[in-house]
């Protein structure tokens, strides 16, 4: 069974006249845990400011569960916002959620968490300055399976015509989804090139 940390955090927004969240509710799992240390080792190796991939996991609330659950309980569903072009982002040093409102052009993110803090939790070694990547081609293959086995199914039967339904169709599934196919070929590519 996967280890989970659950997370609810103020949301901030550029925009201080938007409706926007004021909280964002999200689980991390060992997996989701490794593959966010391994894009902090990207980020580092590469020299880059944050690496970005869609990921549909965070809920945008307008009350919190924990501290409003009056307000919560009136709302019901519509305590949740809708949302697009949801993503994870990965620094050197940090991960946090971003997502823009749904028929609105302001982004709002989620509060930063250090992935020492994560790492810590899950007992999981951090990228170093001198190698950030894992050791060797046979672990690089398995957080790439296992980061793809970690996405969400959705609008999809299996072959036995059994539906899966992990998670609400994105607004913009489709477009969505082929550029996350597209990251992937391109990874799985860079992988092959190394085998």
């Amino acid at each position: 069974m996967l280890k989970m940390k659950s997370y609810l955090l103020p949301v901030k927004c550029d925009n201080e006249f938007a409706d926007t969240p004021d909280f964002v509710s999200f689980g991390i799992d060992d997996v989701a845990a490794r593959n966010i240390i391994y894009l902090a080792g990207v980020a580092k190796t590469n020299n880059l400011f944050k690496v970005v991939q869609f990921d549909y996991r965070a809920m945008w609330l307008k009350y919190s569960p924990e501290q409003e659950p009056e307000e919560v309980a009136e709302l019901g569903d519509e305590n949740e916002i809708a949302t697009d072009l949801d993503q994870l982002n990965v620094s050197q040093t940090e991960f946090w959620f971003s997502a823009y409102q749904k028929h609105g052009d302001w982004q709002f993110s989620g509060k930063r968490i250090a992935i020492t803090e994560l790492a810590e939790f899950f007992g999981l070694a951090l990228p170093t300055e001198e190698k950030a990547a894992p050791e060797s081609n046979a672990e690089n293959h398995k957080l790439f399976v296992q980061q793809v086995a970690g996405l969400s199914l959705w609008s999809y039967d299996n072959d036995k015509g059994e539906p899966h339904h992990e998670c609400e169709e994105p607004s913009e599934g489709f477009l969505d989804s082929h550029c996350s196919l597209m990251g992937l070929i391109e990874q799985a590519r860079r992988l092959a090139a190394n085998v």
